[in-house]
């Protein structure tokens, strides 16, 4: 084989490496930005998460207090609308 061949084949080899080393550093920067996003929707995930639970601390905190009937009713209700507003995130997050 003479060297102009193997210069050839040499050159075409590059221009392989080439094009696929610029594929490859397309998709990491597609990556690197869609790990980024998804860490901030994993930080917010977690910040409502948070403030869930600090809910769920206040409501049992609430739940221990001694109140009289009209406002242990009152609780009563906030609670529940609570409750049902923590099974929402929780079903929310699941998904």
């Amino acid at each position: 084989m003479s060297s102009s061949a193997q210069l050839d084949i040499l050159e075409a080899k590059v221009k392989h490496l080439l094009g696929e080393y610029q594929t490859l550093r397309a998709t990491c920067a597609q990556l690197q930005q869609e790990n980024a996003v998804l860490k901030a929707e994993n930080n917010k995930k977690d910040q409502l998460l948070n403030d869930f639970q600090n809910q769920i601390k206040i409501t049992k905190l609430v739940k221990s207090m001694p109140v009289e009937n009209i406002e242990a009713a009152e609780l009563k209700k906030r609670i529940n609308q609570y409750i049902k507003e923590i099974d929402h995130i929780i079903a929310y997050l699941s998904e």
